[in-house]
């Protein structure tokens, strides 16, 4: 089962206010979360698509901040993640929608793609909800559960003078890789391109570094990320951008030892400002 933690949240359009229960000590301590947008879009008179708002589909979208401020949050999970009311002023169910939908977007949701800073202390998250406010509504009323992934303690894995060309094997971990292409990158002005690929999920990776014969470390950024496939039956590709070319490398992949989820329950008062 998911340990939980509590967090509670009043905002409005100007001083939004929030504050977070410290979890045990287990858990990250002090989350917050705050209400850091608001967007509402109105069903288009007789249905004409153009016309709508933001270009949007019908509904109401807040943007949510949540913050952790020792880090270890690794994401959140819109599937465990869940919507259990969201209601106007004047007593209008949003979690209803205005304009039923034949592609989805019937019942209220979080986005499926949060974003995580680096630091690991902030994530923003998107809750929809296919209803709008009713006219002269000025508050909405959000009951919410968010799940999060976390995590602080990590173990290296080393593979000593991997080639760095395709079709090398890299066995550092559990996780075995495969060196998908290498060479000069079709774009940018990276030295070295490394695409490596594995046959599974790599949400339990927390760093993958290179280091030459020297045993110095060759700076490499993770751009491109490619992944095939449904549930545990995936390929995964990460592609890095090395500083300098190295013809072989030491590889270290940094694993997360404790990665586990945490439950937020919320109750937020979000002001309109209408």
């Amino acid at each position: 089962m998911p340990s939980r933690i509590m967090a509670a949240v009043w905002g409005a359009v100007v001083g939004i206010a929030a504050w977070g229960v410290a979890a045990n000590a287990a858990e990250p301590a002090d989350v917050t979360v705050e209400v850091h947008g608001l967007r509402i879009v109105k069903p288009t008179p007789g249905g004409n698509q153009k016309m709508r708002a933001f270009n949007w589909s019908p509904g109401t979208t807040v943007a949510l901040l949540l913050t952790v401020p020792g880090g270890g949050l690794l994401g959140l999970d819109p599937d465990a993640s869940r919507v259990k009311a969201i209601m106007d002023d004047k007593g209008k169910d949003l979690s209803k929608p205005d304009v039923p939908s034949k592609f989805g977007g019937n019942t209220p949701k979080f986005g499926m793609m949060p974003t995580v800073s680096e630091d690991g202390k902030l994530c923003s998250a998107e809750l929809t909800a296919p209803g709008s406010p009713t006219k002269g509504a000025t508050q909405l009323t959000i009951a919410a559960e968010v799940a999060l992934w976390v995590a602080t303690q990590k173990k290296d894995f080393t593979a000593e003078k991997v080639a760095l060309k395709p079709g090398a094997t890299i066995s550092a971990g559990p996780i075995p890789f495969t060196i998908k292409s290498a060479g000069k990158p079709e774009w940018g002005d990276a030295a070295l391109s490394v695409a490596i690929q594995a046959k599974k999920k790599l949400d339990d990776i927390a760093d993958i570094q290179f280091f030459d014969a020297q045993d110095k470390k060759v700076d490499a950024n993770r751009g491109q990320t490619e992944s095939m496939g449904f549930g545990d039956r995936v390929t995964v590709t990460w592609t890095y951008a090395l500083s300098r070319k190295v013809d072989s490398a030491k590889i270290v992949v940094s694993y997360w030892t404790d990665k586990h989820q945490v439950t937020v329950p919320l109750r937020m008062t979000v002001g309109m400002g209408l």
